[in-house]
């Protein structure tokens, strides 16, 4: 159904080049087909016509963000204003990428500001935690895994917290 999709809106474009917002559909059909190198391709085609697009932004964002190529991603993401930003996940996903760079202050940021938006988001209490284990702040990590049993205290990562907890003592 996509890549039928797709072709009917490269008929489109092929009679009307004016229509450039077709990329952007162009490119969530690829991506929807997990094919990310054209998502990639449509959507900057739509930058070029439309610098300023949004969702491209967003969409670009999270393409190199999942695909781990940070640098890339923040280029994107740096495009954004970002406290506009109502979606908890990118945050979070530029956090795990940054904790896995061994940025922990930058990673503590963003984990942080996923939880702003979603501030019952149990998996960005967690990394937080570890992040500031990193560094050595046992007090914050504490009260992390403390908030992760407060908000979810069935759960695995509440399991999980109780146990660092424990080790912590």
């Amino acid at each position: 159904k996509y890549a039928e999709a797709v072709q009917e809106y490269q008929n489109v474009l092929s009679e009307n080049q004016e229509l450039y917002d077709v990329w952007e559909k162009i490119g969530l059909c690829y991506y929807k087909l997990d094919d990310l190198e054209n998502a990639v391709k449509a959507f900057k085609k739509m930058l070029e016509k439309k610098p300023d697009s949004r969702e491209v932004l967003i969409n670009l964002t999270a393409i190199y963000l999942g695909k781990g190529n940070l640098e890339e991603g923040m280029k994107y993401f740096n495009q954004l204003d970002a406290e506009t930003l109502k979606d908890h996940s990118i945050f979070y996903n530029i956090g795990v990428l940054l904790f896995n760079n061994n940025q922990m202050d930058m990673a503590i940021d963003y984990f942080k500001k996923c939880v702003t938006r979603n501030p019952n988001y149990v998996e960005a209490y967690f990394q937080l935690a570890l992040a500031y284990l990193n560094k050595g702040d046992m007090e914050a990590a504490k009260k992390n895994l403390q908030k992760i049993i407060e908000i979810a205290p069935e759960s695995d990562k509440a399991a999980q917290a109780k146990d660092i907890l424990k080790s912590l003592n």
